[in-house]
């Protein structure tokens, strides 16, 4: 099971060299981040976009252009066509967005004529690394959902645990977030979870321990757990936190950031490939720790 980033990254270059798509990606921050991930061996880049100006920004940024493969077409929409394309060719295993924004990006990946779908919502989870905690946490959505419906919530917990397989791990435990360990009726995320809980006992819609309602102290410390009397199997020891809202997890994150050192990557699951969703303010080893992410990805049916 991988625990940490060092040890994923140890894997991905074990394995062999991944391809990445960047539609738009006019970008030094893109050029440098896919020059990076050609440098540690873990992808290389399909660039597609404006050509000159592509060329221009690997010199300035001091990055030599014949590592890319360079694709002329500056129109946002048809720059992502044809990264689908080249992703449905098995040309790529990936896609990272470039200066297309994301609406543009996920409506043709959602397309009927794409080829992406999976008949699942997306999502967007948030790996993170923390010096006290024993492994890599998954916290979703903070992304893409805002205040997912209970159908909704059932594919951000597929694809959540989709992932966590692919981290090597075979006893999965998800915790589903609020302020509380009952049902509560003015906390309107407790009676989702609820019913989440009880279709899980029912039917296993996925292969995971899935429990909630549960404040984070129960997520995260057992000795909470027996204060408060809470039965469960994954205090302390939870992989998969799924938060009540959009807004719950990127304050959580992002606290966890700047004020616990975290290490993150982030990737948009539930397609038939990994999107990479870079933000502005993400800072280059974000990037790369994302594209690992990517990189750990297998095609699915």
């Amino acid at each position: 099971m991988i625990k940490n980033f060092e040890q994923l990254f140890d894997f991905i270059k074990g394995r062999e060299r991944k391809k990445i798509v960047v539609p738009r990606a006019e970008s030094k921050s893109i050029v440098e981040a896919c020059n990076e991930a050609h440098n540690v061996g873990l992808a290389d880049s399909i660039l597609i976009g404006d050509g000159e100006k592509i060329l221009d920004i690997c010199k300035e940024a001091g990055v030599e252009s014949s590592i890319f493969d360079i694709v002329d077409e500056s129109d946002d929409v048809n720059a992502v066509k044809k990264a689908i394309d080249i992703v449905n060719e098995g040309r790529a295993s990936m896609i990272m967005k470039g200066k297309t924004d994301t609406a543009t990006l996920l409506k043709e990946v959602l397309s009927s004529e794409s080829g992406l779908k999976r008949g699942r919502v997306l999502s967007h989870i948030a790996v993170v690394e923390v010096k006290n905690y024993h492994k890599l946490m998954v916290f979703t959505d903070g992304g893409l959902n805002i205040y997912p419906d209970l159908d909704k919530r059932i594919d951000i917990i597929k694809n959540a645990v989709e992932f966590e397989k692919k981290l090597g791990n075979s006893d999965i435990k998800v915790a589903l977030l609020t302020a509380v360990e009952k049902v509560n009726e003015k906390i309107k995320e407790t009676l989702v979870y609820d019913k989440i809980v009880k279709m899980q006992k029912s039917e296993k819609f996925v292969d995971a321990v899935v429990e909630g309602p549960v404040a984070m102290d129960i997520a995260l410390d057992s000795e909470a757990a027996k204060i408060k009397d809470y039965k469960g199997k994954i205090p302390g020891d939870v992989d998969i936190f799924v938060t009540p809202d959009i807004a719950s997890c990127n304050i959580v994150v992002k606290s966890l950031i700047y004020l616990a050192n975290a290490k993150v990557g982030g990737l948009v699951v539930g397609a038939k490939v990994p999107i990479v969703l870079l933000s502005r303010s993400d800072t280059p080893d974000t990037k790369l720790r994302s594209i690992a992410l990517g990189a750990l990805w297998e095609n699915v049916d």
